[in-house]
């Protein structure tokens, strides 16, 4: 959060700059202002009255119209007329020196001078009668009257004061928008991201911005919900793993159990006849099998996750090689004391992989007849969805026989999952050979969808593209 401290700091730095160069510039304008003065219409007055001065030492006017005239001039603050000798003709006003007194000579020296001195206008000039000079003229004049019109300088100032607070302003607004749609979903995504870090997942990013960063915390709410997702699945998974490590020592356990009891039954001499022998043999070589193909299933499962699961492709017709693997298959059924119906197949060319289809269709049927009750009866029928593109070959299973909750239905395609029912039934299995099967029919260019009421059967369905 550093670069975020550091434009707050910026733009209130960068304010404060502002607010002192507008306090710079009032007091700058208010100095112009007091003195300023409009020199010209005081050099006009002072040289009125400088030649009234002139006439009156000339002799032109009598004196006593200069000290009237001097009356009638409220500007001028000191007047005094100084003889070359310094000697005072004439003061009026607040002159240091009054008439008769001694001016200092040196004071005089660069006859002629002009100056505004805080705000008061001096002046001194020779008066030159007949083309010599013969006194000095000093006057000082109160410029109160004689300041110049300011309103330009007013406009000009309001106009630079308006502009300050404006931009003033600006930056106010920009911090706030800045903090409303940088700072704060800055903030957010940083508490979000700490979330995430200390493994909670389950607290959405709220916001509604509709620019870059809108984007962004959308892309941020997108990759939250996929971890949570993906943490949810792996916790399923690692569940569903513990279960399958119970199902297996169990599935072991129990055919190994029998099988050492078989064995020490033929050992100690408790079956002498061949006849039981065999029988015993058999149930041997039944659960020899069954912990085989547990074991088979283990490891297609790991090449599924590997995605190392080999193919060999070839193309043939459907009926002859459907006929063939029902054919083999039937034997198992007719055993479990169950009826197995089939509708003929069409026939197309379809390019399969002859062992895995053969062990999709297995797992199928297998699954029918562990789920299914005694005398229940399996139905195999092919039909052709025209409406696909490419065409392809659907194939059903199905079966009267316990059906499948919908609690599970959802979850029957993944990996380790066993349904409640295989659980409280002690039916043996892995959990893994529907999601085996699906891999392979998706592999095969196909899709595999389940239907099943509980109670009723369960119609597994799956489909090959046609060539």
């Amino acid at each position: 959060m550093g670069a975020v401290k550091k434009i707050k700091q910026y733009c209130l730095a960068l304010l404060a700059l502002l607010l002192i160069a507008a306090g710079i510039f009032a007091v700058y304008i208010k100095k112009n202002e007091t003195s300023k003065i409009d020199v010209a219409k005081v050099r006009l007055q002072v040289n009125q009255y400088q030649q009234q001065v002139r006439k009156a030492l000339s002799g032109e006017t009598a004196k006593e119209s200069l000290l009237k005239e001097t009356k009638e001039l409220p500007f001028l603050k000191e007047v005094m007329v100084i003889g070359l000798d310094g000697t005072v003709v004439f003061s009026d006003g607040e002159a240091p020196y009054k008439q008769g007194e001694q001016y200092p000579l040196d004071e005089l020296s660069g006859v002629e001078k002009e100056q505004v001195v805080n705000g008061v206008y001096s002046y001194r000039a020779p008066i030159v009668i007949e083309g010599k000079m013969t006194e000095v003229l000093l006057l000082t004049v109160e410029t109160k009257e004689f300041r110049s019109s300011n309103k330009e300088e007013k406009m000009y100032f309001l106009a630079v004061m308006l502009l300050f607070l404006v931009i003033a302003f600006l930056l106010l607004y920009e911090q706030y928008r800045l903090k409303k749609d940088l700072f704060e979903p800055v903030e957010y995504l940083h508490e979000a991201t700490r979330q995430i870090l200390n493994g909670t997942y389950d607290k959405p990013l709220h916001y509604s911005y509709s620019d870059e960063i809108g984007s962004l915390c959308k892309d941020f709410e997108y990759m939250r919900s996929e971890l949570e997702k993906s943490n949810r699945e792996q916790e399923r998974m690692a569940t569903k793993e513990k279960e399958l490590l119970a199902c297996i020592s169990h599935d072991l356990k129990t055919p190994l159990s029998g099988i050492l009891g078989y064995v020490e039954g033929i050992g100690n001499g408790i079956v002498t006849s061949k006849e039981d022998i065999k029988g015993y043999c058999d149930i041997i070589i039944r659960k020899v099998k069954l912990q085989e193909k547990l074991i088979d299933d283990i490891l297609e499962e790991t090449k599924t996750e590997l995605n190392q699961m080999t193919f060999e492709m070839e193309t043939v017709y459907s009926k002859e090689f459907f006929d063939s693997a029902v054919e083999e298959m039937s034997l198992e059924v007719r055993e479990k004391h169950m009826s197995l119906t089939v509708e003929p197949f069409p026939q197309y060319l379809i390019t399969i992989d002859r062992k895995r289809m053969m062990q999709v269709l297995y797992n199928l049927i297998n699954n029918a007849v562990k789920y299914s009750n005694e005398k229940g009866t399996i139905h195999i029928r092919s039909f052709l969805n025209e409406q696909a593109s490419p065409k392809e070959l659907v194939i059903t299973v199905e079966d009267n026989g316990k059906g499948i909750s919908a609690v599970d239905l959802p979850f029957i395609f993944d990996k380790f999952y066993r349904g409640e029912k295989a659980r409280t039934q002690d039916i043996p299995g892995s959990g893994l050979g529907l999601n085996i099967a699906k891999y392979i029919i998706e592999k095969h260019g196909g899709h595999m969808e389940c239907d099943s009421i509980l109670g009723e059967g369960t119609t597994m369905m799956f489909s090959i593209p046609l060539k």
